[in-house]
């Protein structure tokens, strides 16, 4: 059977930016628009090209659905799309419908009936129903968001930014997310039979952290009862105590992922980006583009908090994403450099978690990756290799 990853595009992150940390670098000449397919192969750190589909837009995000067999994201056109996947990895798009907002991030739900989306600029979080044949309907919901912002921190919290949304992978009750301009994790309770997030704005529910945090994305131990939370704007990672009874999130630790002595920049497309805990819940991942690195995080398992144990450059500029792949049985992982437009594979130690040098690179001519998916079969569900929880 073969596998394969998808990579979408963007646009060139920081080296346009005045005061990011590469600023003045040599911008690539091409970037073009759409989904490209990478063929993994029999080891899983080895990766090639195998095509494109070219669209006429960006693609912010990319899922597989859990049983349709379809690929779903959402584009720099404000609209989320429907996506077959051929025996031979080639994508085609055959539903699209409006996300309200442009959408950095959509979250499929377990049940596959819906999709949710989080509209960065326009600070809306929108659910989208999928219909039995795949398409995507009109949003059945819709939440806008609007906080008291500090005139200080305008240069990125100038208003609410809804960056992630996650459906608690323990109960799917509970809708959270990331809001990088309000410096908060809304909490939602989340109507998987109406397709609707239940909560008001003002809800004792919402988990703010301190001032110019920009929380931006999040992950759930494999446990269920911690989760993650990747501080974009001042480079840290909060560990935080997750009660899926009452949907609340309660701070433990917060620890700095950058090295001492290095500050985290606040600039565009220049703070930390990703986070993941591995599948066997005994390390976090989580990718920094201040100074362009990959950080490995030792879980302890009696309490859920981090211990920093490795940080290994990206192998290029701007990681924005990255994902861990475990199935074939050889875990790695693969991180999207946006503005080196590559995609470097690292090799996983099993026992340790450590990232294995030296990498293989990809170079992508002409696509600086935006997202980069789990690894995926042809009509079939995400591939995972179960891990044990130690």
């Amino acid at each position: 059977m073969e596998r394969f990853l998808f990579a979408g595009s963007g646009e060139v992150g920081q080296l346009i930016v005045a005061d990011s940390p590469t600023y003045g670098q040599v911008v690539p000449p091409e970037q073009k628009r759409g989904i490209v397919t990478l063929r993994v192969g029999h080891h899983g750190q080895s990766i090639e090209s195998t095509g494109m589909l070219e669209l006429g837009f960006h693609v912010g995000w990319l899922a597989q659905h859990s049983h349709n067999g379809c690929m779903y994201g959402v584009g720099s056109d404000h609209r989320a799309h429907a996506f077959t996947i051929a025996e031979d990895g080639s994508l085609a798009l055959f539903s699209s419908t409006s996300t309200l907002g442009k959408s950095h991030f959509l979250e499929l739900t377990p049940d596959g009936r819906w999709a949710l989306v989080a509209n960065y600029y326009c600070q809306i979080l929108a659910v989208l129903p999928i219909n039995a044949d795949g398409t995507l309907g009109d949003a059945s919901d819709s939440k806008l968001h609007r906080v008291e912002h500090k005139p200080e921190l305008s240069d990125r919290q100038e208003a609410c930014h809804p960056h992630q949304v996650r459906i608690d992978p323990k109960t799917g009750r509970w809708a959270l997310a990331c809001d990088l301009g309000a410096d908060c994790v809304w909490i939602y309770e989340f109507d998987s039979f109406k397709g609707s997030l239940i909560g008001a704005l003002n809800s004792k529910r919402h988990f703010f952290l301190r001032k110019g945090a920009g929380p931006r994305h999040m992950d759930f131990h494999s446990l269920g009862n911690w989760a993650y939370i990747l501080c974009e704007l001042d480079g840290n990672i909060m560990v935080c105590d997750w009660d899926p009874g009452v949907g609340q999130l309660k701070e433990k630790q917060s620890i700095y992922a950058l090295p001492d002595g290095v500050a985290c920049s606040r600039a565009p497309h220049s703070g930390l980006s990703q986070i993941l805990v591995s599948e066997n819940g005994r390390n976090v991942y989580v990718s920094s583009r201040t100074n362009n690195h990959i950080v490995v995080f030792k879980v302890d398992i009696g309490t859920g908090h981090l211990q920093k144990i490795q940080s290994v450059t990206s192998g290029g500029i701007c990681p924005r994403n990255f994902i861990i792949d475990s199935s074939s049985g050889f875990p790695c992982l693969h991180v999207g450099n946006q503005d080196s437009q590559n995609i470097v594979s690292f090799a996983i130690d099993p026992t340790t978690g450590i990232l294995l040098e030296p990498p293989q690179v990809l170079e992508l001519n002409g696509i600086c990756p935006q997202v980069v998916t789990p690894t995926m079969a042809p009509g079939k569900t995400v591939l995972k290799r179960p891990g044990k929880v130690f």
